[in-house]
């Protein structure tokens, strides 16, 4: 998609658009701040051999290249450090996972009460360690109960850190991540 050609700013709409695929990076706490430079004396600029700069950026022009021919579908599951997720992230934040709030909670949630009484008449759940995940397709994502920590709701508590994560990119890519890790009725 073009870019505005009539000088006026971009709106939001046309932004999410225009982005194709957000990549979750998280610090842990330990590893923020600094700015990844050396020390060096004023005026100096820092030490970095022009030969590892070249074969840095030739192999990212050749990472991009092949990611650009060879495509592979964007997929939550086993999450990787380079791409933590929702989940993971609300971990690093809260003092809690989500996975451990919402274990063996699924009875106080009257929808996913019937699930877990006649698992057999629900295919496309399947409830593995007090867990229930909701397969769709090609991707399985965690069941959110209608239950409350520490006074508030696990959903809020995914929604709010969505929309954290995504630094205010909009309501679609919000709902398309949320989709992407954790469904609720």
């Amino acid at each position: 998609m073009a870019l505005p050609e009539t000088g006026r700013p971009e709106t939001s709409r046309e932004f999410a658009k225009r982005i194709c695929r957000v990549k979750l990076l998280v610090r842990e706490p330990a590893q923020e701040g600094g700015d990844g430079v050396e020390d060096s004396q004023p005026g100096e600029s820092p030490s970095t051999p022009e030969g590892n700069e070249d074969s840095e950026r030739e192999s990212t022009r050749t990472e991009i290249a092949q990611a650009i021919q060879n495509p592979t579908p964007v997929r939550p599951g086993p999450e990787t450090e380079d791409d933590p997720g929702l989940l993971s992230y609300i971990a690093i934040h809260e003092n809690f996972s989500l996975e451990e709030a919402v274990c063996h909670r699924y009875k106080e949630d009257l929808f996913f009460k019937a699930i877990i009484e006649k698992p057999r008449d629900f295919k496309n759940f399947t409830y593995e360690e007090g867990l229930l995940f909701l397969q769709l397709q090609d991707k399985r994502v965690l069941c959110l109960p209608d239950v409350s920590i520490g006074g508030r709701s696990i959903r809020e508590i995914a929604i709010s850190h969505a929309h954290l994560l995504l630094a205010h990119l909009g309501t679609h890519k919000m709902l398309d991540l949320l989709r992407d890790h954790v469904w609720w009725k």
